[in-house]
């Protein structure tokens, strides 16, 4: 165990004292904790910095869509189950592709549905911590 704080944390008119401790069982952590007066009590306050491995959490979203020869069979045939009659019904051009990109959207993603994967990976950091 070692004694970090070396310098008096609390002083009034009369007395001198080191009360307010932190210990580490760090024998190497290079300094000793810095003694600052806020002035918002009669206790000093106590910085310590120790360089830490840390464990970060990394989350990955991945949003995809699943593809194989099963289902872009289904995909055929909710393809083939529309009657496309709206599509020649509609004499402007522009519309009717509207109609066709509409149909053909719609069973496609019905046929492959967007799938979220979520990855989580632990990643060790080397990192300074402020007690």
């Amino acid at each position: 165990m070692v004694k970090t704080v070396r310098s008096p944390t609390r002083v009034t008119k009369g007395m001198v004292s080191l009360i307010d401790v932190i210990i580490t069982n760090k024998d190497s952590i290079g300094e000793l904790a810095t003694v600052m007066d806020l002035g918002y009590s009669d206790h000093k306050t106590q910085i310590l910095q120790l360089n830490v491995k840390t464990i970060v959490r990394k989350c990955n979203k991945i949003k995809s869509r699943p593809y194989s020869e099963k289902v872009y069979g289904e995909f055929k045939c909710l393809l083939n189950k529309e009657s496309w009659q709206e599509v020649f019904q509609t004499s402007e051009v522009n519309s009717a592709l509207q109609v066709f990109m509409d149909i053909f959207g719609y069973c496609f993603n019905i046929a492959f549905p967007y799938k979220l994967k979520i990855s989580i990976r632990h990643i060790i950091v080397n990192g300074l911590l402020k007690a």
